[in-house]
């Protein structure tokens, strides 16, 4: 197991320029979902202040759902008149 640590510190000291760009695409890629997260909160948070202040919650009704016979109901109303 020695022999393997060995080998291993060897192939990284003699690869160091691909570990540090390989450390840098994982903190860049880190730093874009942090980024991403806060921004999507802070939009998130904006719009329901905005719907807050403008009462955008009292302006939706509901509507019962009709019948699937009323169109042809409607339709036959229309014909007979």
């Amino acid at each position: 197991m020695r022999a393997l640590n060995e080998k291993l510190y060897r192939d990284l000291i003699k690869m160091w320029d691909l570990v540090i760009v390989i450390a840098l695409m994982i903190a860049g890629g880190v730093a874009t979902f942090v980024a991403m997260r806060s921004t999507l909160r802070s939009l998130q948070q904006t719009r329901d202040g905005r719907h807050q202040s403008i009462r955008v919650q009292q302006s939706f009704a509901t509507i019962p759902r009709s019948e699937i016979d009323t169109p042809r109901r409607a339709n036959r109303a229309c014909a007979q008149a």
